[in-house]
């Protein structure tokens, strides 16, 4: 019989292998993606208006719109890495495809919907299967580790495409290319990762295990009221997101005109902004997650929001406008993920893949769209509002909302890690 200390040292060295696996893959996604960011951002300004992007957005939306059925019937269909592999490739083919087509204002616009729909599939199937492979305490251990893999990426990917657009005899739109490369890596990575057992799920007897229904249709999450308590928070965040972003954009366009000098310089701020929420992953996520769990790390953003548009409305410009877009997706790629990660972490497997298809990859970017018409009705529709910081009520009358609801679910957060149990050691 192993001494329990000997188990305990075995299983702490399993979680930490699993993690460090994690933290490379989610560094590879994060690093390809930051290579098309900022050329898709760059491009878009070349042929549209900053506000023009919500119509951008709501081009996005309503793709992922049309997509979400037949995701969802594949997901339910083949199996998770498979699914991880297949939207892999096909992301690096369409990215090589637009990369020698791309032309005029449509294929502009074809792209960053493209962009936009690859960020929010590879990041949370990442974090999917990652869910499914962890219970709430040593999710508590490892996914700050495993969340920094992606701030690291981010960061090497915002120097990564910087350098290559102002050092080399590559353009922005090579940066398609880029990524299409480290995206087919990906999926190498991802099928040796499979055939070792590193997506394997935990046991149903490994997690507490709530109710499902009997009909396992695409919207069984909807009966789940945790899971809905989970979406109001989530999806109220959206509709802040948006505002920051054109507020933000809205200098970067008045400050840099020409194409190859406004992608370097968004190259080079998603990389600081890659390395602030870095260090907050490693320094504070691990100690905020520690004392004050996924709730009080759920604050933080709301709450760091309402300060720096403060400071926007005092002095509107582009470093205040950038202070502020750190503020909101520093703390949303760092605490506030490794939070939101947990929140899910109770929740069967079952449930988990439907829910985050349909809140993290659908419902984002629809309740963005809520932000897009806003701006569009109160800028372009009505005149009513032609300054960007006269959006920053909005943003802190939001953000209070979103610290209520945050309040809210904290009791039937704290009822369900309760009832998960851990697997017991046994000789």
């Amino acid at each position: 019989m192993p001494k329990v200390g000997v188990v305990m040292a075995d299983k702490h060295s399993t979680g930490l292998s699993k993690a460090l696996v994690l933290f490379v893959n989610f560094a590879l996604v994060i690093l390809a993606y930051y290579q098309i960011k900022p050329a898709s951002r760059s491009l878009f300004l070349e042929y549209f208006a900053a506000a023009q992007l919500p119509y951008a957005w709501l081009a996005s939306a309503a793709a992922l719109a049309v997509l979400m059925p037949l995701y969802v019937r594949i997901v339910d269909k083949f199996a998770r890495d498979r699914v991880v592999i297949g939207s892999c490739l096909l992301f690096a083919f369409l990215l090589v495809a637009l990369r020698y087509t791309i032309s005029g204002p449509i294929t502009v616009l074809a792209f960053y919907v493209v962009a936009d729909i690859l960020s929010v599939v590879l990041v949370e199937q990442f974090w999917s299967l990652t869910n499914s492979a962890f219970v709430t305490n040593t999710g508590k251990r490892w996914y700050g580790l495993i969340g920094a893999g992606g701030l690291a990426g981010g960061l090497a990917g915002g120097l990564l495409a910087s350098t290559l657009v102002s050092k080399t005899s590559l353009t922005t739109i090579d940066l398609l290319l880029v990524a299409a490369g480290l995206i087919t890596l990906i999926a190498c990575l991802s099928a040796a990762m499979s055939s070792r057992g590193l997506f394997a799920e935990q046991s149903p007897a490994q997690r507490h295990s709530l109710v499902l229904p009997s009909d396992r249709s695409a919207f069984d999450w909807m009966k789940n009221r945790y899971l809905l308590a989970i979406t109001s928070v989530l999806l109220l965040a959206q509709v802040v997101e948006p505002i920051v972003e054109y507020q933000f954009m809205h200098f970067v366009q008045l400050e840099y005109a020409e194409r190859e000098e406004r992608t370097a310089f968004l190259s080079e701020f998603f990389s600081i902004l890659g390395g602030i929420a870095l260090t907050v992953n490693l320094l504070f996520t691990p100690l905020i997650l520690r004392w004050f769990g996924a709730i009080g790390g759920m604050l933080f953003q709301p709450v760091t929001l309402i300060l720096t548009s403060v400071a926007y409305v005092g002095m509107p410009g582009l470093f205040t406008g950038a202070i502020m877009k750190i503020g909101d997706r520093g703390l949303s790629y760092s605490l506030n993920r490794a939070s939101k990660e947990l929140l899910y972490v109770p929740v069967p497997p079952e449930l988990i893949y439907k829910a985050k298809a349909w809140i993290d990859m659908f419902g984002y970017r629809a309740f963005k769209v809520i932000g897009a018409v806003g701006i569009l009705a109160l800028t372009q529709w009505t005149g009513w509002l032609t300054n960007p910081a006269s959006y920053t009520g909005f943003v802190i009358l939001a953000s209070l909302a979103w610290i209520g609801l945050i309040l809210l679910i904290a009791k039937p957060y704290r009822e369900l890690t309760e009832k998960e149990r851990l697997p017991t050691a046994s000789g």
